[in-house]
């Protein structure tokens, strides 16, 4: 014997579930993120360059 379960009514006092949207990070923490991912961008060309450097200097004549 199958019972059917009867419907749930939403109470008008409960809002709906919305996801929440991530807020931008506050300006400092923004500078800072900013500067740092900056920074280890050119050290990383700047180690890229090296390694490239490196490899035609070791496979020259």
């Amino acid at each position: 014997m199958c019972f059917a379960l009867p419907a749930r009514r939403r109470s008008p006092h409960v809002r709906a579930h919305r996801p929440q949207v991530p807020r931008p990070a506050p300006l400092p923490e923004r500078r800072y993120l900013a500067d740092a991912l900056r920074t280890e961008t050119v050290g990383g060309v700047l180690l890229l360059l090296a390694a490239v450097t490196a490899l035609i200097w070791a496979n020259s004549p």
